[in-house]
């Protein structure tokens, strides 16, 4: 059977135990559960997101809402607004007690910021920014209904909720085999996010001509601006 959707799912997880209508009501549940479980240790490529974000001269907040399912931030630049994505520069991230050494007292490019439950910005925009925001976005099979990980990587998902229904029955012998099969699963799609990473990495040369151009927001060998 494939699958590539919520509905293939939910039948593959009813076709491997006796689902019950009482039990057919919390397939999502389980789903949902285990989806929990790999959001919280999967960072992969796929789930990369860019966000470009209005920051007006007008504004007096200096405060950014984070994205809907938003795990983790990777990095934030600021341009002026309408031009090319060449002026983009890296803003430097620091620690949350750190930032109000570097709130400026006039309005001024953002150049710092921290991420509490919100990102802080150092500074109110003296003209028009664009912000853009890097950040892993989490999966949400049940309200998406595909993804690419079900897509690439159905057995994550098929041994994750079989996992999390068998600890709902209390199923202890199939229990097992799914919390290993799980865990296989898990540990293979890091290793696809370990190659990814590893195709990406660039040459010394390339790093090089990247931190002497005139459009990198810091120095990469010297982490200075």
């Amino acid at each position: 059977m494939a699958l590539t959707n919520l509905t293939e799912l939910k039948s593959a997880i009813a076709d491997e135990i006796h689902v019950d209508d009482a039990l057919n009501t919390r397939l999502e549940d389980f789903i949902r559960r285990a989806e929990a479980k790999l959001n919280r240790r999967l960072r992969l490529r796929e789930q990369e997101q860019l966000l470009e974000i209005d920051y007006p001269v007008t504004t007096t907040d200096r405060f950014l809402t984070l994205p809907a399912r938003f795990l983790e931030l990777l990095s934030m630049a600021s341009k002026w607004a309408g031009k090319p994505d060449g002026y983009y520069r890296n803003m430097r991230f620091v620690p949350p007690a750190d930032i109000v050494r570097y709130y400026s007292i006039s309005r001024s490019r953002p150049t710092h910021f921290t991420l509490r439950s919100t990102v802080e910005l150092n500074t109110l925009p003296d003209v028009d920014y664009t912000l853009r925001m890097h950040y892993l976005q989490g999966w949400d099979l049940v309200t998406d209904g595909s993804n690419w990980l079900l897509t690439n990587f159905p057995d994550v998902y098929l041994y994750g909720a079989l996992y999390e229904a068998t600890a709902h029955i209390q199923d202890d012998k199939r229990l097992i085999v799914w919390k290993s099969a799980f865990e296989q699963a898990l540990q293979e799609a890091e290793l696809h996010a370990q190659r990814s990473r590893d195709d990406a990495t660039l040459s010394t040369s390339e790093l090089a001509r990247i931190s002497h151009s005139g459009y990198a927001g810091y120095n990469i060998y010297t982490d200075e601006v």
